[in-house]
């Protein structure tokens, strides 16, 4: 859990309480992203995973969800600097390689980190290790992970270039969420009237889809970080995140992960995941969570925060889906209205 500072920080500037003066909200919003550091951020205790890249791979993505982690940076021993982040969608991805290629998932265990990162056909979100100061603003932070189009970013201390954390967007719905409780005014407009998110050429899935499907389809598309799942009469009933791996804690071995793979439908993934969500397995789970066009940015907030969720589903009162809204587009809309 990350923290952030008592009292977010907002340039007396650009906002007051008094609605007669014609507050310019999000200006005020964007002091919160400038007023606050990466240090304000990180959780001021927390267990730390590091992965050797001499280690095996698939072994450290068990080691991820042991550790309930999506992500770990890897350090070269040779070179004695930390060179890329490994995360739970690369291991995916590794999957859905040897699904197509026909590599079997004896010979994925017997693959290194190394010999991943060094694959050809291997394509790590995080291959590099771009790190930013743990000084810099969260403003600088969401334009590096912008710029660089990747989902988190290592932070380093200035002083002696030590790992201190690594930073994500749900470490942005945190910060906002708060300030959304400190500062209600700011975070009252509906999304309609924002006009945040995605509305058009919405994609959903069916509940018989198969799930090979739907990873290709979020492996091809590295805009869309999740499908809504709708049933017969189009309703949302679930939401497949790029990053469920219930399919392959269920399974009982490794062949079985393949099995799954090639065989299983959307609608089977969908109960693996409400079935993991009761048990004390630990693991990473990306659970439904709506809201609709009247729901303020301050409830939206709540939401992803009460669901641990970077993204939530807009949908209209019988329940079909309008939209999709992300953490990323909140914040690619408040750093563009300048």
């Amino acid at each position: 859990m990350a923290r952030v500072v008592n009292s977010i920080g907002i340039d007396s500037t650009s906002y007051n309480n008094n609605e007669a003066d014609n507050v310019d909200d999000d200006t005020a919003i964007q002091s919160i992203f400038s007023s606050t550091s990466c240090y304000d951020l990180l959780a001021s205790s927390t267990k730390g995973v590091v992965f050797e890249t001499s280690i095996p791979f698939q072994l450290a993505f068990f080691a991820l969800v042991e550790h309930d982690t999506e992500i770990a940076p890897v350090w070269d021993p040779e070179k004695k600097a930390f060179v890329a982040l490994m995360c739970i969608s690369d291991y995916i991805h590794a999957l859905q390689i040897c699904r197509v290629q026909g590599i079997s998932m004896l010979d994925l265990a017997s693959r290194s980190i190394a010999d991943m990162l060094s694959s050809s056909a291997m394509t790590f979100q995080h291959p590099d290790f771009n790190a930013i100061d743990a000084e810099d603003s969260v403003h600088q932070l969401c334009l590096s992970l912008h710029r660089l189009n990747a989902d988190y970013a290592p932070v380093i201390d200035p002083d002696n270039g030590h790992l201190v954390g690594i930073l994500g967007y749900l470490d942005l719905v945190h910060l906002l969420d708060q300030a959304a409780k400190q500062h209600a005014p700011l975070f009252a407009r509906t999304i309609e009237q924002l006009q945040i998110g995605k509305f058009t050429q919405i994609k959903t899935i069916p509940l018989t889809v198969l799930l090979s499907d739907v990873i290709t389809e979020l492996e091809n598309n590295k805009d869309i970080i999740a499908i809504p799942i709708v049933d017969d009469n189009s309703t949302v009933v679930g939401l497949y995140h790029k990053l469920e791996i219930s399919f392959i804690i269920k399974a009982t071995d490794p062949d079985s992960v393949m099995t799954s793979l090639n065989g299983l439908r959307v609608g089977e993934a969908l109960a693996m995941q409400e079935q993991q969500s009761g048990d004390t397995v630990t693991a990473v789970l990306h659970p439904l969570v709506t809201c609709n066009l009247h729901d303020s940015l301050a409830i939206v907030l709540d939401s992803m925060m009460r669901g641990r969720s970077t993204v939530v589903v807009c949908i209209d009162n019988k329940g079909k889906c309008l939209g999709i809204i992300s953490i990323k587009d909140i914040v690619t809309h408040f750093l563009e209205s300048r």
